[in-house]
């Protein structure tokens, strides 16, 4: 990989733990809402939140209907969501001021998938660019402040108008970095949205398999399972 030159990293479940973030976020929002925060309500609201996804099918982001208007299609689903939770508990909430509540809760969170991560993408800084490529709302990009020091640039898909695993987000990334595909890794947990999409770009691409570390996928130029093994690999 002696033309490796810039390094882009997926946010959730790859930099920061997206399962810490959100338990944290729906506390928020059940303190919002005057719902007792209780082991039940997890349960509650976990079932709320899978069937609204369901009922809005925003799990599979290759859809065509998904790549057209998804963060409009996430921030209504999200209301049901809360709808759901509303008459569940018998409350008077605004949805949508729930939504609100649930994205800042978000952006304020920044519980790293490992101890070692920041320091590990600061040394990473000191060799190649480092890009941040998400999936996600613009509301929340706050929560990446503790990167953007070592950061080269910065794509979230809100503001691109078309989400991974996309072409046309791959390709606005590299429009974006004046670069050639084979010049940039593609570092993430999806299979699907990070490996595959980045793989079609002609990018290079490491699979972090950190929640999953005895599966295979043969997608990937390599697997690593912590951020410290992606540093004895690069540096």
């Amino acid at each position: 990989m002696s033309k490796l030159k810039y390094l882009i990293f997926d946010v959730d479940n790859t930099l920061l733990d997206f399962d810490v973030s959100f338990m944290n976020s729906e506390r928020a929002v059940a303190k919002a809402a005057g719902i007792p925060i209780t082991d039940e309500y997890f349960e509650t609201d976990n079932g709320f939140m899978w069937k609204a996804w369901d009922e809005f099918g925003l799990n599979d982001t290759s859809l065509p209907e998904n790549q057209e208007d998804y963060h409009l299609k996430y921030r209504i689903y999200a209301a049901r969501h809360y709808e759901y939770l509303a008459e569940k508990y018998k409350v008077d909430i605004d949805p949508f001021k729930m939504v609100t509540v649930f994205l800042n809760a978000l952006a304020d969170t920044h519980y790293t998938m490992e101890k070692e991560t920041l320091e590990v993408y600061k040394a990473l800084s000191e060799k190649y660019k480092i890009v941040i490529a998400t999936n996600s709302v613009f509301e929340v990009s706050r929560r990446l402040d503790i990167f953007r020091p070592y950061t080269y640039k910065i794509f979230i898909s809100d503001e691109l108008h078309c989400i991974k695993p996309s072409p046309d987000f791959f390709n606005a990334v590299i429009k974006g970095l004046d670069c050639s595909p084979d010049e940039c890794l593609m570092i993430g947990d999806s299979v699907g949205n990070d490996i595959i999409g980045a793989k079609r770009a002609g990018m290079k691409t490491c699979w972090y398999k950190r929640m999953k570390p005895n599966s295979e996928n043969t997608e990937a130029d390599f697997a690593i399972v912590s951020m410290l093994e992606l540093k004895e690999k690069l540096l």
